[in-house]
């Protein structure tokens, strides 16, 4: 994705979240959820990932008009 962009001129780079299996399988679970499986997400999940994603957005430089976040 990113030599796509920089071919047509967006200054593009690429970063790696941290990441643990915890997270790993809430985000997984979200995945689920947004493809229609019923899970169970609790209030104790939603906050691990917030938790999560914010720590990682502390690590990350975000003066940019755009964010792409992938997980496969």
């Amino acid at each position: 994705m990113v030599p796509i962009l920089e071919e047509l001129g967006v200054d593009a780079e690429w970063k790696v979240i941290q990441r643990e299996l915890r997270f790993l399988d809430v985000t997984g679970k979200i995945h689920g959820v947004l493809q229609g499986y019923a899970e169970a997400i609790t209030k104790e999940i939603r906050q691990y990932h917030f938790e999560m994603s914010r720590k990682n957005a502390e690590g990350c430089e975000l003066d940019t008009n755009a964010v792409l976040i992938h997980h496969p």
